[in-house]
């Protein structure tokens, strides 16, 4: 059984890593990017770890993560599942934040891995109207 709650806070120190780290953390990814070290783009062998990362943010923002399709878990009630919902809600939202610590670690070379996340985080905006209340203060 996988809880989301772990999962949302493993996905919180991924990005808090990225965002400490920042590039030197995915060095030797084979996206082509500006060295730290040299003055000419490094390329190099893939890291696993940062493939895998995108592989598991991507089944959370399809809601196809085990954590959020746990076949183990009981049926719930009306306020379990208020509280489910508020924890995919957290969970989607560092999900995205480990995709914010990505974007700002890889700058450019980010933009492979942006179109595979743009669809599945667009889905999460909806397009809202302010409503705008104007009041006469005499």
């Amino acid at each position: 059984m996988f809880n989301r709650e772990v999962v949302t806070t493993l996905l919180s120190g991924i990005s808090e890593t990225l965002s400490l780290i920042g590039p030197a953390y995915v060095e030797g990814s084979s996206v082509q990017r500006p060295s730290l070290l040299a003055d000419e783009p490094v390329v190099g062998d893939a890291v696993p770890h940062v493939e895998a990362i995108c592989q598991i943010v991507e089944l959370i923002l399809d809601k196809k993560a085990l954590c959020q399709n746990d076949p183990d878990e009981e049926p719930a009630g009306a306020d379990e599942d208020d509280e489910m919902a508020e924890l995919d809600s957290v969970l989607i939202q560092c999900a995205g934040d480990v995709v914010s610590a990505l974007a700002s670690s890889l700058g450019q070379a980010f933009q492979p891995l942006f179109q595979r996340f743009y669809s599945r985080i667009v889905r999460y905006y909806v397009r809202r109207r302010a409503l705008l209340t104007f009041e006469k203060k005499y």
